[in-house]
C-alpha cells in the first residue's frame, strides 16, 4: 500500500469511527438517566435495593440456622473459595426472625451476605422515580429513599449502612481483650 492509499485507508477509518460514535451519542442523549434496582420481599414487604450495592444473588438456597449464634447470624456458607456469614435481613430491619428466608444476596465490597424471603426481579427505573424518604420510620433504618414503581413504592434498602450495623454487632459480640 502506497502512502496515499494509507492516506485514504486512514481517512475512511477515521470517517466510520466518527459516524459509529454519532449514533451512539443519539441514543445515550434520547435515553433519561436511569437506576438499577433489586426488587426483593422482606417480612412479606416489598423493598428494593440497588444493583451497585450487590455483588450477586442467591435464589431458592436452603438456609439453616447456626446453632448459638446471634440472631440474624443464619449460617455460614461458601463461595468462590471464601466463606461468608449470611444474615438474616429481615432481623437487621427489625421483622421476627424468618423461618422462610430462600434468597440471599452478597453484598458488594463486603464479605457478608443478607438472607431475604423473595427475589421479585430487576427494575430499571427513570432516576426520578428514586425519592427521598418524607419521614424517617425508626422500623426501617437503613431506608431513606423509595422507588415508585407503576404498582407500589418501594423502601431502598442501603446495603452498606447495613453492613455497618453488621460490623457493629460483631465488634460487640467479640470478647475484650
Amino acid at each position: 500500500m502506497n502512502g496515499d492509499q494509507r492516506s485514504i485507508a486512514s481517512k475512511a477509518a477515521e470517517l466510520r469511527q466518527a459516524f459509529d460514535r454519532s449514533f451512539a451519542r443519539a441514543a445515550d442523549a434520547d435515553r433519561p438517566p436511569s437506576e438499577d434496582l433489586l426488587a426483593i420481599r422482606v417480612g412479606g414487604d416489598a423493598f428494593a435495593v440497588r444493583f451497585a450495592e450487590v455483588a450477586g444473588v442467591f435464589v431458592d438456597c436452603k438456609l439453616a440456622p447456626l446453632p448459638g449464634s446471634a440472631p440474624q447470624l443464619i449460617e455460614l456458607t461458601a463461595l468462590k473459595g471464601r466463606v461468608l456469614p449470611v444474615y438474616d435481613l429481615g432481623a437487621l430491619l427489625g421483622y421476627p426472625a424468618a423461618a422462610a428466608a430462600r434468597s440471599w444476596l452478597v453484598a458488594a465490597g463486603a464479605p457478608v451476605a443478607l438472607a431475604f424471603d423473595r427475589f421479585d426481579g430487576h427494575l430499571r427505573v427513570a432516576r426520578e422515580a428514586v425519592t427521598p424518604r418524607r419521614s424517617a420510620d425508626a422500623n426501617q433504618p437503613f431506608v431513606d429513599e423509595a422507588v415508585r414503581t407503576e404498582r407500589l413504592i418501594r423502601p431502598i434498602i442501603r446495603v452498606a449502612s447495613v453492613v455497618e450495623a453488621i460490623e457493629s454487632l460483631a465488634r460487640r459480640a467479640r470478647p475484650a481483650e
